[in-house]
């Protein structure tokens, strides 16, 4: 019974670790918006909720990270 608790255990954490809870980072200075994330419709939506579905793109890039960390999508972007 102890070693089914403890494989249990073991694979509760590894489907906890493993899920995405992509919710993306919006970095504001005072003209310009930067939302970090992992998906490109992420940062859309925060783009969208910030203003007002009128903003143009000023910077947009992919970063790769194969072996140490989760992929980055960047978006710089400025509201009309």
């Amino acid at each position: 019974m102890k070693i089914f608790n403890y494989f249990l255990f073991i694979l509760c954490t590894l489907l906890l670790s493993c899920s995405s809870q992509d919710i993306g980072k919006l970095l504001i200075s005072k003209e310009k918006s930067i939302c970090l994330s992992e998906f490109k419709d992420t940062c859309v939506k925060l783009a969208n909720q910030k203003c007002n579905n009128s903003y143009s793109i000023v910077r947009e890039e992919y970063i790769d990270n194969y072996w140490f960390s989760d992929d980055q999508y960047v978006v710089t972007f400025a509201c009309k």
